[in-house]
């Protein structure tokens, strides 16, 4: 068989080299190192500060945002001047000394209602040498008792979300103010059965329907 070459003494070198280099622990780069050199220190050190203002203006922001209690108000103030002004509808000072040949129009509804646009667009048109109009207000008709409501000579009251209308018939039947709408009927209008009792009873077409009468409600029609 040939005989295979020498080995050049340049290519052992080589191949120990190689073999150190395998043996010995690789180093980092330099973009690896964990601690930059000084050079690079008052660059972080930027750098850090301007994270921190910013943390700073987004925490000072956060804190002077108005609350939902605030942001309400200035909805409620910003519709209050959007709506028409009602000549009628004067303060409660002037309420209460009400000459005598003015009616006394009682808005006996929550503020969502009787504060609302159309509504005071009606009130707009009254002529206040004639009438005076009482805004009953939210708390006065939920927390008060009906001795304590405002007089009045006409009452419009109408049933809402959160409305006491069982108060608002108290009040009618203590003061007998003139109603313009019937407080009964509404107490009927809440009750489909008893709807649809009434609208079969005038002649009225309803439609095939079921229900469950828990309460004792024995219906008059075809229910």
């Amino acid at each position: 068989p040939k005989q295979q070459p020498k080995q050049q003494p340049k290519q052992q070198a080589k191949r120990q080299e190689k073999r150190q280099e395998k043996q010995q622990p690789k180093q980092q780069p330099k973009h690896q190192l964990k601690h930059p050199p000084k050079q690079q220190q008052p660059q972080m050190q930027a750098q850090q500060q301007q994270s921190n203002l910013h943390l700073l203006k987004s925490q000072q922001k956060k804190n002077t945002k108005p609350s939902l209690e605030t942001s309400n108000s200035v909805k409620s103030q910003k519709a209050k001047k959007s709506l028409p002004l009602i000549p009628a509808a004067k303060s409660d000072e002037e309420i209460d000394n009400c000459p005598p040949d003015r009616i006394r129009l009682g808005i006996c509804a929550m503020d969502k209602k009787a504060r609302s646009k159309p509504m005071a667009e009606i009130l707009s048109r009254l002529d206040e040498n004639l009438f005076r109009v009482v805004f009953f207000g939210d708390k006065l008709i939920v927390h008060q008792p009906v001795e304590e409501w405002p007089l009045c000579d006409v009452l419009i009251a109408f049933h809402s979300t959160g409305y006491p209308l069982h108060k608002a018939r108290a009040y009618a039947d203590l003061r007998k103010p003139v109603i313009l709408n019937d407080l009964e009927m509404q107490e009927i209008m809440k009750d489909r059965r008893q709807v649809y009792d009434l609208l079969e009873a005038s002649g009225i077409d309803v439609p095939r329907h079921v229900y469950l009468s828990r309460d004792g409600y024995v219906s008059s029609g075809s229910g």
